[in-house]
Parts: structure tokens; C-alpha cells; sequence
């Protein structure tokens, strides 16, 4: 060795398996597979301990070193695996034109576009025309070009205006001149008030600029920013906040300072940012902005392409640029957002756009600093405090850093006396970054409350070798090393896994390595009866209270692996729990990350708001989603958020118009904005406000009114809706007699009476009045014994005033046309019912949103009662897809009862981003993956229930979970069907300390329907567990219940036996014990699968004598004592859940 060797260039081989048949070829194909994949590995060595010998695939592939290692008197052997044995290496040089022939079939192989374009000769043509600003580079193997390069240093300074570059000096040499100043907000907001406040939207030239062949953009063929200036008029970007961390470094000094601007426009907008998410840390009273005086000093990339093979080298051609380009301290890409990440871009930072400007490309940025031969990571030294403080005197949470920096130098432990430590990252001995640890000690809670053991077994572990990833600071031209620093932390820490948490509502200090941690999702947790279980119960650190986080999550073997980025910009329209479930499930595929997801809608994402009991109880939920769940799946570090309505559709130039004034690019729109409760222009009012005359006909319902709305007029339809209505009720009612009208028949409304009780208003100031339901027999709960009971509590018991089948006519408003003074209704009969109020509820109708429906239907997208989609979610725009209740599918189907509103959202959203995986994830083939082929003209299948549930009158807790149906039947025709199955009901709606609890089974013995109607505390993520489960896996229900076994349906779920069912890990025993009974051998030549489908006759039943045939086989072939083991393996495996169940004894 000649002493190059160190961490920063090598690693160390711990394990090697392989069959013997191929074991050689094994260990040089894993050889050069890890030189290949690791640009920065030169050194693979082996120790070996005294006395065993080398195997022969080892020795071919690691030589001996000179050198011994004597521990406690006994010698080691070291061997070594260098890269230019197991990869060939490139030799980069200037271009000739001979090389002409090696490269065109290296172009041509991907497009022949430029070929048509310039000839069979281009690459020639390229190579003369270089001079001192614009070369041409080669990186050649054994001769044969398989790479090319042209770098043009003539690049146009107007870039410095459309990204945020203050983080590169603004692409300048440094000058003794360059300042850091404190920039008045105001300044900024005046310069910029004019571009948000344009309406002359996207420029004509919008598509001309930087458009490049489908074909070549998906290689690496990368269009230069030369003709920049073509794009000066070009559309708004409204990303509002951006990051500058100055990135000067030369021998002499290296400074880090951040800026922030902000907008003070109508519509907001928050920005994640996932490779510089530091924006939202910086200070709210401070606006940095630096001014640089050096000359610009920067090359940029005009043509890239590479052989596959080699494309991890790829780095090599940076060191090169350099050598020929020696003053030059910066070189930029321009990448097209649909051009999948290459390796090259692999050592760049991505550079945010700023907000005034739109540029169809992402722009990448590398700095002649971040070429390193080592990097030092070590421990915090006191010396180290200066360069700290420094680095993050800018930074909003820095006073956190800081005091969590003290505690360590002052103690070494936190406040809950867990141990900490501090690295720094070291650079020709200045510090470049840093990062705080604290030892993890809360790991059965995360194993337990996160899916962890999808990338981890955790027995695997040390205990002691789980952190807490605290902060961590890196400069950004350096951040392509922030992997290694991950690894070196590791090592010196002697840690295996480091955990993130991620409050909601905190600011994050791990942005420049949040590129390389994987998001953990959180797991459904079952809802003990700790009274019951008493000491059966699991430990209080699995069911302790603690408030919800996020945990992003890596360790020794993800740290290696690299995520493939996605530029597609991805428009999501609607913050509905459909959009919610895309998003979940793009951000949470963990060997993909997505950097430009946006979701537009006016109250940002949901969960952003803290719980209140109030809001809660005005409205209806379907279980989907919750507060908690919202916090434990941080959207908002992946995901930007426009507070805006879409309010018109540029489909031509992919451009979303939000607010009728601001304007968000896409590559792919997904409209997920569902239906909604409208206010609806009373039937003697014209859609404007206008009352007509006795001689106009009546409005048809359900006509959005338009005119000028009464700020008295509610609808509620999310938790913000709910917040407007308690403060306006705290403002006008709470201390005055005024009346209040709630008009619907939804469950919403009745959810929202119970909760204009709880705020504090007098059953006397609260009218109900009922619309007429769409079919006279079925009501909002489609069960006779829960209207009455409902009826009697709102008539008898509350004494509210209640109207049954009434339409309201018209509202009379004050001078203002603001307040509301009188709303008169009139039921089939036409008797007319007026109320003198102050303020209307309306759960009367859902609808699309008007705003919604003038975007669509003016943007030809076709739009019948609905938004028309294919099986594949797709619209008659190949870039626009569309879900939820917002939508209907094509009449070619014939299924015009079928639409998502009938299935579970949640579902609905995963089905969608299953349809959309294929298109940006390269390791699937979007022409076989396609779920639906449009030949078969059939809808897609959804399997999960559907569940509403909420809080009615007189505090009645109340949950219905039934299947997917196109038309619900009243609940009387349903029972007298001959294939109706059973129906269990234990208790009554009277009963005021058990409740009520209806239970259907249908002819297959499977649970279909589940109501629930008690004043107790419903455990409804239990209760959902039970849908579709056959009766023997409820210990024998049917059996139980006919023998009078059973009388409280509630006590007997709530049993410890049953706590298996609503583990989240069950569903996946059940699947794999089905996976191996059905396929499973009975018989010589038989599966089990193959012997049913004989034996059963053409009404698929069987005869009696092949039940006992069948079950007799089934025992005869160890099935019955398979079935048994895998049970107790998941019960002993996931024991800390299920206690209360006794694990087997392990022979």
C-alpha cells in the first residue's frame, strides 16, 4: 500500500457467502459491483484471525498486505481488494475527432435526434469548434471513447436571477468586497408585488425554451443555460421561500451565512425543498441577502452522455473540467424535469428556483471545493464552538442548537439523562459542519408505533446501537458527502440506526442529509381495555401518551443505497383524504424520492391544526385519517402547499391558475378535489340572489348560489369551516336568544347539532329542518331503531324545534346583504315553515365546487355531472388524472352506480398512485404494469369498507362500517332477502349503559355490516379489524351466539382473545397461512385449491361426505400442524403487542 488508504476511501469486508458452484464467480461479480457503485471507494480490505485459511474465492479476489497486526500475541492477517484490479477506470482527456466513430453509436443507440438535426458527424463538428471558453472531453477506456462532455464557460449571468445561487456566491470568485447585509422585507416585497400581481400569465415562448426530444431527455443529454435570455418573460414560480448558504471556501477562510425571503401576497404558500429544507429555520425578523463584487466564475454543461456501464464514474469527468478550466470555482446543469437522475448529478446540489420566475428545468450546481481527496469527521473539540455558532447564528431554531451544543459541553447527557455526543466534519482544517446525537432509548415504542422492521430486524441490533439524530448542519457545497458523514458517525459512535423525530409543527436542522433518510410510516395500534387485561396489558412503553412525530430513519445497510430522485412536478388539487393516500404512498415508497410534490388547496394540508373537542364534534368522520396519523406522516417536509383554489386549467402550457392571479407548472395534475356541501340557491331565488316572482319557475336544486353570500350562511366541510362557525357563534350567540338553522339530512348535520350544543347554544335557539331524502325510505342511518331514538332525543328529550321534508325557498337578508334575518322553507304539501334567525347551516347538498367546475369544463376536459375518467384513473388529458367522489367513469363501462364515492378513500387513493408508480419508477415497465387494459372495459375492484362515524345528539357515540355497494337498500328489504345471512343484535338504543350493536353476517358467514349506538367509548379501529372476517375467526361467533353465549357484543370483542384480529400484522398471517394451505399437496398429483374445486358441484357447494374427505386430508397432510406453528411464531414474534396471550415453549 502506498498510504492513500484511509476511511474516507476504503471499507472493510465483514461476511462472504456464496454456493460453491459459482462462489468465484460470486465474489468478483460483488467486487465490481462495489468499486462501480461506490465512486469513492479505492480499498476493500479483509482481516482475517490466526488459523483460518483463506477460501479460494477470497484469495482471487484480495492479495495479502506486507503488513501484520499482532493482538494479544497472536497474528492477523490483512488483505486487500484495490479498484483497478475489479474496475476499469476511465482515462479523461480532451476530445479528438477520431473519437467521432466510438460515440455516435452511443447516441444514436438512445435518439437520433441529433444526429437528423447536425448530421453523422456532430460529434466532430463539436470537436473543432473548441476553444478556450468551450471544450470538448473524452473519458476513454482502453482506448474506446464511452463517454462525452462539452463545457462551455460562455454561460449567460441572467441565471443568477431566476435561481437562488447566494449559496454560491452567486456563481462568483470570492471578493474582498462581499458582504452580508440585513435587507429590509419590505424592499423585497415591493420589487416582486408586481410579478404576483400579473395577470398576462405564461409567455408565448414558454414551450420554445429548453425543449428537448422525448427520447433524448430521458438520457443524459443535458440542454445548457447559453441562450438564458430567451426566458425573461416567463411565467410566475410561487415558491416564496428560499435558502442562501454562502459556499465560499478557498485556502484562506470559508464563510456560512443564510437568507430568507418572503412574500406578503393574497395567497400563501409553504415550500419543502427536500435537498435545502432550511428555509424553515430561518429567522422571521431578519431577511439576509448577500451582495458579491468577484467576477462570475462558472462553466456549465452543454452535452452529457456516458456508456450505462461506467456511468458511476461519471464524477471523474469533474476533475477534469477543472484541470482545463483553472480559474473557474463553479459548473452548473440545466436539467429538463422529466429526465430521470443520473449518476453525475449524484455530486451536484439542486438550487432553488426563485419565486418570480418560472424555468421549465432544475438547475444543479457543483463547487471546485467539493472535490476532496479526504474528509476529516471527528469529535467536538472546544474549539469547535466559534465556528459553530457561526455556522448557525442565522438559523430560527439556532437558539435550540446551541442549548443543546451547552448541555453537552456542560454535562454530556440530556435533560432525561441520556447520553449524547457531538462530530464535526472537517475540511484543511475548518469545520464545515456538525451534528448532534443522543442515545435512543425509546425503542419499543417506535418498534411498536412505527414499521421499523420493514428495513430493520431489530434483534439484529444492539440495543446501545440505536441515536437519536439531534441536528445536523453540512455546508452545501460539501452535501454530496453527507452519506459518508452518516457512515463516519456510525463508526466513531459505534451506532447502527439513526431515528429523526419530526413535530408537526417544528422546525427541522437536518436538511442537507434529509436527502439520505428514508420516512418510517406508523402503524395502527390496537385499543386496549387496560381494565379488563389489567396485568396482561402491554408495558406502559408501548400504550404511553406521547405526542405524535414523524420518524424519518436510517441505518449500516440503507446508508449505501441510493433513493432515485423524481423531478416530475406533481400538482395534487384537493387536500380529500384521496389526495392524502396518493401522497402517503408516493412519499413512503422508500427507494424513491420526489422533489417537486405540490398539493393547492385553501386550508393547506390537513392535521396543521392542533385538535379541539369543539371542532371535532360539528362534523362526521370516515376514519381514514386523524390528527394523529397526519402528524406521524410529516407531509409537510415533502410536500410544498398552496393555499389557493384552482380556478382555471392551462392544459397547452401545464400550467394550474390558483386564485385567478397566480400561476403553479406541472408535469401531472391529479384533481382529487371530491364534492363538498354547497350553499344552494333556494328554489324562489335565482342562482344571483334574485327573488323571482310567482310566475318564474322554481330553481332546480341544487344550483350553486353565486350572488353575494350572507357571512351567516355555513357550510361545513373541513376543520377551518368548523373554527369559522364556533367564532362566529362565541361573537353573536352564545350570550343572546338569536335562532340558528341547521337544514340537511346527513349524518354531518345531526354530528353538527350535538356540537352547537357542546359550544354553549340553547336547544330553544337551534332549528332542524330536514331535507327530503333522495329516496323517501332510506334515511342518513337506514335503521328504524336509530331514527326513532334520534327523533324522540331531538323532540322529547333536547326539545329542539325539528321540520321533516322541507326545501327552503329563500332567505331575507339586512341592508348590507350581509347579515341574515329570516329563512322561510316548504315541505311536498307546500306549507310554509318561516324562522327569524341569524345564522344557516346548510348539509342539504355536495356537489363539485363551482370554481373547480369552470376549470375543468373550460379546459375541455370532459366533465358529465362528474369528471370523466378511464379504469386507470385517467381523463382525456394524458398528464391529468383524477379520483374521489369528483368523478364518474366512462360511460363504456356501464357503470353509472359505480363511482369512488361508493368505495373507501383511502383505497381510492392507493389504487391511484399504484396506477401512477410505473411512469417514475424505473424499475417498472409502464406498458406491462398498466392494472387495467382498456381492451377489457372493466372497473377496477375495491375491497375495503366503508366507515362513517361521529357524535350525535345527546352525546350518543356512533359508528357504521358496512361493504361497497352502488345502492343501499332500506334496512327492512335488505333482511327479508333469502341470501340475507344472520343478523346479531345485542342490547338496544334505550339502553343507556351497554347501547346498541347490530352485527350482519352474510350467507358466507362473513362480517358485512357493523353499527354501533352507545353513550360508551367506541373502539372503532378495533371494530373496523372485524369487516369481512369468516365467524370462525371470532371464536366461533355464530355458534356462540345461537347458544346464547353471547349478550353484549360490546364486552365480547373487547375480550383478550380477541386483541390477534386487530393487531395490523394479522391480515399478512392470514394471507401467507392461505398462500400455503392452498397450495399445499393432499394428494399426489392435488393441491388443496385443485381437491375443492373438484369436489364442488356447479352452486359451488359441497357434499357432506367430501367435508369429512377433505378434512381428513387436511390433517393426513400436516397442514393442521403448519397452520398451528406459524401462529405461534407470530404470536411469540410480535409478544410485546399481545401479552395476553401465553407464547409455546421452544423445544
Amino acid at each position: 500500500m502506498d498510504g492513500s488508504a484511509n476511511y474516507f476511501n476504503s471499507l472493510f469486508l465483514i461476511c462472504f457467502a456464496a454456493l460453491p458452484c459459482c462462489d468465484i464467480d460470486c465474489a468478483r461479480l460483488a467486487m465490481r459491483v462495489l468499486f462501480n457503485d461506490i465512486p469513492d471507494l479505492q480499498n476493500c480490505f479483509l482481516i482475517c484471525s490466526p488459523g483460518i485459511p483463506l477460501n479460494e474465492p477470497l484469495i482471487t479476489v484480495f492479495h495479502p498486505l506486507a503488513c501484520n497486526f499482532n493482538t494479544n500475541r497472536e497474528k492477523w492477517r490483512g488483505f486487500v481488494a484495490v479498484r483497478e484490479q475489479h474496475a476499469k477506470l476511465l482515462h479523461v482527456r480532451e476530445a479528438r475527432v477520431e473519437d467521432n466513430d466510438d460515440l455516435i453509436p452511443l447516441f444514436n443507440e438512445r435518439s437520433s435526434t441529433l444526429r437528423k438535426t447536425f448530421g453523422e458527424y456532430f460529434i466532430a463538428e463539436f470537436v473543432k469548434m473548441q476553444s478556450e471558453t468551450m471544450k470538448c472531453i473524452v473519458a476513454d477506456v482502453e482506448g474506446v471513447a464511452v463517454g462525452f462532455m462539452s463545457v462551455n464557460a460562455n454561460f449567460d449571468p441572467e441565471v443568477t436571477k431566476y435561481f437562488e445561487l447566494t449559496s454560491f456566491n452567486e456563481l462568483r470568485e470570492p471578493h474582498p468586497d462581499d458582504v452580508f447585509y440585513n435587507r429590509n422585507p419590505n424592499d423585497f416585497d415591493q420589487n416582486n408585488q408586481s410579478a404576483y400581481n400579473s395577470d398576462s400569465g405564461p409567455s408565448k415562448n414558454f414551450n420554445s425554451v429548453f425543449r428537448l426530444p422525448e427520447k433524448i431527455s430521458k438520457f443524459c443529454i443535458i440542454s445548457s443555460l447559453y441562450s438564458l435570455q430567451q426566458i425573461v418573460n416567463t411565467s410566475i414560480n410561487i415558491e416564496n421561500q428560499s435558502i442562501a448558504i454562502s459556499a465560499a471556501i478557498d485556502s484562506q477562510k470559508s464563510n456560512l451565512a443564510l437568507s430568507k425571503f418572503e412574500n406578503t401576497t393574497d395567497m400563501k404558500m409553504t415550500q419543502n425543498n427536500t435537498s435545502l429544507y432550511l428555509f424553515s429555520m430561518l429567522s422571521q425578523k431578519a431577511h439576509f441577502k448577500g451582495t458579491f463584487y468577484g467576477k462570475h466564475s462558472c462553466v456549465c454543461i452543454e452535452l452529457f452522455a456516458i456508456d450505462p456501464k461506467f456511468s458511476q464514474r461519471s464524477c471523474d469527468f469533474l476533475l477534469k473540467i477543472f484541470e482545463m478550466f483553472p480559474h473557474v470555482k463553479y459548473c452548473i446543469i440545466s436539467v429538463p424535469h422529466l429526465v430521470p437522475e443520473f449518476s453525475l448529478l449524484q455530486r451536484f446540489s439542486r438550487v432553488t428556483p426563485l419565486l418570480t420566475k418560472h424555468i421549465p428545468h432544475e438547475l444543479y450546481v457543483f463547487c471546485s471545493a467539493g472535490i476532496l481527496d479526504s474528509l476529516i469527521i471527528r469529535q467536538y473539540v472546544a474549539q469547535d464552538k466559534e465556528p459553530i455558532e457561526q455556522m448557525v447564528v442565522n438559523l430560527k431554531n439556532c437558539h435550540e442548537m446551541l442549548s443543546d451544543l451547552e448541555q453537552f459541553v456542560n454535562y454530556g447527557v440530556d435533560e432525561e439523562r441520556n447520553e449524547m455526543s457531538v462530530f464535526v466534519a472537517e475540511v484543511e482544517q475548518q469545520v464545515i459542519g456538525f451534528a448532534i446525537l443522543r442515545k435512543e432509548e425509546n425503542l419499543e415504542y417506535i418498534c411498536s408505533h412505527y414499521e421499523l422492521e420493514s428495513f430493520i430486524y431489530y434483534h439484529q441490533h444492539r440495543r446501545g446501537g440505536h441515536a437519536q439524530l439531534m441536528h445536523f448542519i453540512l455546508n452545501p457545497i460539501f452535501n454530496h458527502y453527507s452519506n459518508y458523514f452518516l457512515r463516519e458517525l456510525m463508526r466513531q459512535a459505534n451506532k447502527t440506526c439513526f431515528y429523526y423525530y419530526f413535530y408537526n409543527n417544528s422546525m427541522t436542522s437536518i436538511s442537507t442529509v434529509i436527502k439520505d433518510l428514508i420516512p418510517i410510516k406508523a402503524r395502527r395500534q390496537i385499543q386496549y381495555d387496560f381494565e379488563l387485561l389489567s396485568s396482561n396489558a402491554p408495558s406502559k412503553k408501548i400504550t404511553c401518551e406521547k405526542q405524535p412525530f414523524a420518524i424519518l430513519h436510517v441505518n449500516r445497510k440503507l446508508v449505501l443505497e441510493r433513493r432515485t430522485t423524481i423531478n416530475a412536478r406533481i400538482v395534487v388539487v384537493g387536500a380529500s383524504d384521496t389526495a392524502i393516500a396518493f401522497l402517503e404512498s408516493l412519499v413512503f415508497t422508500p427507494y424513491l424520492r420526489f422533489n417537486n410534490l405540490t398539493i393547492v388547496s385553501p386550508n393547506g394540508l390537513p392535521g396543521e391544526r392542533t385538535p379541539a373537542n369543539f371542532r371535532l364534534l360539528l362534523m362526521a368522520y370516515n376514519n381514514c385519517y386523524n390528527w394523529s396519523s397526519f402528524s406521524k406522516m410529516g407531509l409537510k417536509i415533502w410536500v410544498n402547499v398552496v393555499y389557493g383554489k384552482m380556478t382555471a386549467i392551462n392544459r397547452q402550457n401545464k400550467m394550474l391558475t390558483v386564485n385567478h392571479r397566480t400561476y403553479v407548472p406541472y408535469d401531472y395534475l391529479i384533481l382529487c378535489t371530491g364534492t363538498q356541501y354547497l350553499v344552494t340557491c333556494p328554489i324562489e331565488m335565482d342562482p344571483a340572489g334574485v327573488a323571482k316572482s310567482s310566475a318564474h319557475i322554481n330553481t332546480p336544486p341544487g344550483r350553486q348560489f353565486l350572488g353575494h353570500m350572507p357571512r351567516a350562511i355555513f357550510t361545513i366541510n373541513d376543520p377551518s369551516d368548523a373554527d369559522k362557525l364556533i367564532c362566529f357563534l362565541n361573537e353573536n350567540f352564545l350570550e343572546k336568544d338569536d335562532r340558528l338553522v341547521v337544514h340537511g339530512n346527513t349524518l354531518d348535520a345531526y354530528c353538527c347539532i350535538n356540537g352547537l350544543l357542546c359550544v354553549g347554544l340553547k336547544p330553544s335557539q337551534i332549528v332542524f329542518a330536514i331535507s327530503p331524502n333522495e329516496d323517501e325510505v332510506i334515511t342518513c342511518f337506514n335503521n328504524a331503531d336509530i331514527d326513532c331514538k334520534m327523533m324522540r332525543t331531538l323532540n322529547s328529550i333536547l326539545g329542539l324545534t325539528v321540520w321533516r321534508d322541507v326545501t327552503i325557498t329563500k332567505w331575507n337578508t339586512g341592508r348590507t346583504k350581509l347579515s341574515l334575518n329570516r329563512v322561510t322553507f316548504k315541505d311536498g304539501k307546500g306549507q310554509s315553515y318561516d324562522v327569524n334567525c341569524k345564522a344557516l347551516v346548510l348539509f342539504n347538498y355536495r356537489g363539485v365546487d363551482y370554481n373547480a367546475f369552470e376549470a375543468i369544463n373550460c379546459s375541455s376536459l370532459v366533465f358529465d355531472r362528474r369528471m370523466v375518467i378511464d379504469a386507470n384513473f385517467r381523463t382525456n388529458d394524458p398528464s391529468i388524472r383524477a379520483a374521489g367522489p369528483l368523478t364518474k367513469y366512462q360511460r363504456m363501462y356501464y357503470s353509472e352506480d359505480w363511482t369512488h364515492s361508493n368505495y373507501n378513500a383511502k383505497e381510492v387513493g392507493y389504487r391511484l398512485a399504484s396506477t401512477m408508480m410505473p411512469i417514475f419508477d424505473p424499475n417498472q415497465n409502464f406498458e406491462s404494469t398498466t392494472p387495467y387494459n382498456d381492451a377489457v372495459k372493466l372497473i377496477p375492484e375495491f375491497t375495503w369498507p366503508k366507515v362513517q362515524s361521529g357524535v350525535l345528539p345527546g352525546m350518543y357515540n356512533y359508528l357504521h362500517i358496512h361493504k361497497p355497494q352502488q345502492r343501499q337498500q332500506p334496512m327492512k328489504v335488505e333482511v327479508k332477502s333469502p341470501d340475507h345471512g344472520y343478523e346479531l343484535l345485542s342490547g338496544s338504543v334505550d339502553d343507556k349503559q351497554i347501547g346498541y350493536f347490530r352485527l350482519h353476517v352474510n350467507c358466507h358467514k362473513l362480517v358485512q355490516t357493523i353499527t354501533c349506538f352507545t353513550r360508551k367509548e367506541i373502539k372503532a379501529d378495533n371494530l373496523i379489524c372485524l369487516y369481512g372476517l369468516h365467524h370462525r375467526f371470532l371464536n366461533n361467533l355464530l355458534g356462540r351466539w345461537f347458544e346464547g353465549l353471547i349478550t353484549d357484543l360490546y364486552s365480547y370483542f373487547s375480550q383478550p382473545w380477541a386483541m390477534l384480529l386487530y393487531h395490523d400484522r394479522f391480515p399478512l398471517l392470514r394471507e401467507e397461512v392461505r398462500e400455503v394451505i392452498v397450495n399445499q399437496y393432499i394428494d399426489v398429483r392435488k393441491t388443496l385449491n385443485e381437491f375443492i374445486e373438484r369436489v364442488m358441484d356447479d352452486n359451488f357447494l359441497m357434499m357432506e361426505k367430501d367435508k369429512k374427505l377433505l378434512s381428513k386430508k387436511f390433517q393426513e397432510s400436516g397442514l393442521d400442524k403448519m397452520t398451528k406453528e406459524k401462529l405461534a411464531k407470530f404470536i411469540t414474534h410480535n409478544h410485546p403487542q399481545l401479552p395476553m396471550y401465553i407464547r409455546p415453549i421452544r423445544e
